[in-house]
């Protein structure tokens, strides 16, 4: 992507208290700094700390330096407040959501933290009305933000190589805690399928944070763990497993129905075959293998699995 040629340079405010973490991966920092190497005339601008302490110095002389401000799922009446200033300095302004902010689950960690209320739900709608530009993951999310007329979709992107190694007999699963009621769903179906005679040999590789009733649902033997790391050792690491099957669980509620697939991009870049739900922003994922409850989860990785030949191409 490129800027128009008739721009000289553009200068676009970006901020994060996690610069290296997933979602600046993802909608940050992966992708601008990629569109930097292809377009020098894009200029990442951070903000900078006053020299008497250490608070950022997020104001009018920061946004008058500005073309632009892109702000990362904002909803608190302090980015409202951000917003506000920068839109009087006559900095534009672009809002992107990642996920569904209105309909975040209890079984979340960050559920307390993130659930909105009504003088919230308020603050989003000013912050989307005063916004010169929104974007969003996914059609679901677009059509549930306050304003969807004004919301542009611009999907999740995979930015990682293909991995040609043979494939293992393996199965892995990667996710945070705010995945366990996902994962938890097919605790059952996992605990049968991974203790029958003719898959003892079968390893079931778990990255990030899995619950801990994993340890009771896997046997030991043939279980492994693996805490996440930064994001290329991550996906290294996870390529280095050429498992066979990569499992996907998603409950079907609300907001998971808002998800984007990134798991199906990232599982396919690094080889796997996926097994993920039939929910509608997965329907356009090609070779996804589909189910759609957790007794046809069982179903489909068995018989997936039992089509395992070693070192063939799936």
């Amino acid at each position: 992507m490129k800027l128009p040629p008739d721009l000289h340079r553009f200068r676009l405010g970006v901020f994060t208290n996690s610069p290296d973490d997933a979602r600046s991966l993802s909608r940050l920092f992966g992708p601008f700094n990629i569109m930097r190497r292809e377009d020098r005339r894009l200029e990442i601008v951070l903000p900078r700390y006053h020299d008497d302490n250490d608070r950022l110095a997020m104001d009018w002389s920061w946004f008058t330096g500005l073309d632009a401000m892109y702000f990362l799922d904002p909803r608190s009446e302090t980015e409202a407040k951000l917003i506000r200033l920068a839109k009087e300095c006559g900095c534009r302004v672009w809002v992107d959501y990642i996920d569904d902010v209105l309909n975040v689950r209890p079984s979340n960690p960050s559920f307390m933290h993130t659930v909105l209320n009504p003088t919230d739900i308020r603050t989003l709608e000013f912050i989307l009305d005063a916004a010169d530009f929104v974007t969003c993951t996914t059609n679901t999310i677009k059509e549930r933000l306050p304003l969807p007329a004004k919301a542009l979709v611009l999907p999740e992107a995979c930015r990682w190589p293909p991995c040609h190694l043979p494939r293992e007999r393996r199965i892995t699963w990667r996710g945070l805690s705010s995945h366990a009621e996902d994962l938890e769903s097919v605790l059952p179906q996992l605990r049968e399928i991974s203790r029958l005679p003719q898959f003892s040999k079968w390893e079931w590789v778990f990255l990030g944070e899995p619950l801990w009733k994993i340890h009771e649902t896997i046997p030991k033997e043939n279980l492994s763990l693996v805490s996440f790391r930064t994001p290329y050792q991550f996906m290294n690491v996870w390529g280095q497993f050429a498992p066979y099957l990569h499992i996907a669980p998603i409950v079907d509620n609300k907001f998971n129905r808002a998800k984007t697939p990134l798991v199906w991009l990232e599982a396919t870049a690094i080889g796997a075959a996926v097994i993920g739900p039939d929910l509608p922003e997965w329907r356009g994922c090609q070779g996804l293998l589909r189910y759609t409850d957790p007794d046809d989860f069982g179903r489909v990785l068995r018989r997936e699995m039992e089509t395992y030949q070693h070192n063939a191409p799936h």
